[in-house]
């Protein structure tokens, strides 16, 4: 194992010296404390800390429905809730799988998401796909993305809230301060501002950002499962060639297509397609209360 030792040892040690935990506060950082966290790569959360915010205060299904009406949006649809994951086709290839992409008015997309209510992970007794709009946990959410100096292009934000949410834009902060003073650097506006919609069946799987996060809860609860980017050794990356699922929900390879890096590791399945170096990692768990928010920092 003398060869193994150098990537143990740097994960290992990283642990030893970082807590096991993640900081809360109640009250907002200033700019100094908040790049302290940035220059550390580590994230934090703040308990309440978009409390104040008119979509915390006022959204509701009765509320949403009346201010999008029904104005088309973008939704995704799986059988299992389980969109830009590793899935296995029926001749046993495992695949990237992607959702089944559709526009419906947004009332229409609403019904859906609040009647929902079967496990996630098992097909629903009726054959109908889960719909959600970029979501996990019965939630709705802004992401706020920072991404100083060049811009990652290898990842795709759609920047919804500034879009085709945009009847909701003006009950969120236009900004916020400690954020903005600290990575804007005098950028006119940020990459992207996106909102996520679904149920408990969505589930977004193992992935990293290219871009510095502020995650704000609106609306419900978000777990998260946090791993720091030292333990990239403990997810077992593969290149997965990528497929669509199609309106039947069939898994439709995307043949030719570049090849996708996912994570086949799930740390809530540690013994399933685990790594030499998986038995090291160390998972955050942290949930994510209405009017919460939480720095993510690139690559976690």
């Amino acid at each position: 194992m003398a060869l193994d030792s150098p990537m143990r040892e740097l994960i290992q040690t990283y642990h030893s010296v970082n807590p096991s935990t993640i900081d809360e506060y109640f009250t907002e950082p200033t700019p100094v404390q908040f790049l302290r966290y940035v220059a550390k790569n580590r994230p934090f959360v703040i308990r309440g800390g978009c409390h104040g915010w008119a979509a915390v205060q006022k959204w509701d299904l009765k509320y949403l429905r009346e201010a999008m009406g029904d104005r088309e949006v973008d939704i995704a649809e799986t059988p299992y809730g389980n969109a830009d994951a590793p899935q296995i086709d029926h001749e046993g290839h495992v695949l990237f799988a992607k959702p089944f992409q559709r526009r419906i008015p947004f009332s229409d997309f609403l019904d859906s998401v609040s009647t929902g209510n079967a496990r996630h992970g098992q097909p629903m007794a009726e054959p109908k796909p889960i719909r959600y709009s970029q979501a996990r946990k019965f939630h709705i959410s802004k992401k706020i993305l920072f991404s100083p100096g060049e811009k990652k292009r290898n990842f795709l934000e759609n920047d919804n809230l500034r879009h085709e949410y945009s009847p909701l834009l003006p009950d969120v902060a236009p900004s916020i301060p400690w954020a903005d003073a600290a990575l804007m650097d005098g950028a006119p506006s940020l990459d992207a501002i996106n909102l996520w919609l679904g149920t408990d069946r969505s589930v977004t799987a193992l992935h990293r950002d290219g871009y510095e996060n502020v995650y704000c809860q609106l609306i419900g609860e978000k777990h998260f499962v946090l791993l720091a980017p030292v333990e990239a050794a403990c997810v077992n990356e593969q290149w997965l060639l990528p497929a669509t699922y199609d309106q039947h929900m069939g898994l439709v390879p995307e043949e030719g297509s570049e090849r996708v890096p996912c994570a086949l590791w799930d740390p809530d399945i540690p013994e399933e397609q685990a790594t030499i170096y998986s038995k090291f990692s160390r998972p955050m768990r942290v949930t994510l209360a209405q009017g919460d928010m939480m720095y993510l920092p690139t690559c976690w």
